[in-house]
């Protein structure tokens, strides 16, 4: 997957599963290897922040909608 932009991310529907090699982190389900989310250090920081090749791009406290976290 190219890096589409943050706002298309947010607008698609995603469903994430654990990351087995990095604790509190979750990949798509898909081919998409360039994108993560992290669940932070809450309520110290927001509660989940998206990584676009390892960088925080965007952070926030509630999934938008479509994001769906399987554990």
């Amino acid at each position: 997957m190219n890096d589409p932009p943050i706002a298309m991310l947010l607008q698609t529907s995603i469903r994430w599963i654990p990351d087995l090699q990095v604790p509190f982190q979750y990949r798509p389900d898909s081919d998409a290897d360039s994108i993560c989310l992290r669940l932070n250090e809450f309520p110290e920081e927001p509660l989940y922040s998206l990584l676009i090749d390892d960088v925080a791009v965007a952070h926030f406290d509630d999934l938008p909608i479509g994001w769906a976290i399987v554990r």
